[in-house]
């Protein structure tokens, strides 16, 4: 799936095997949409063990 983020005309369209479809940029399957890839893409290259507490990686309970 391709989704490009127009802020200028205010909308995000996506491409798929479905077709192309543009929504507001502001509306809930725009949200969708982005938030979808946005978790993908944070699986794929980690993001959540670049997160600190206290300098101790806070995928680690820090209490334990």
């Amino acid at each position: 799936m391709k989704i490009t983020v127009d802020f200028a005309k205010g909308t995000v369209e996506t491409v798929s095997a479905e077709g192309v479809r543009a929504v507001p940029v502001y509306s809930a399957e725009a949200f969708d949409a982005v938030s979808s890839a946005w978790l993908k893409i944070g699986w794929v290259v980690k993001y959540i063990y670049g997160f600190t507490w206290m300098v101790a990686p806070s995928s680690n309970c820090p209490t334990t």
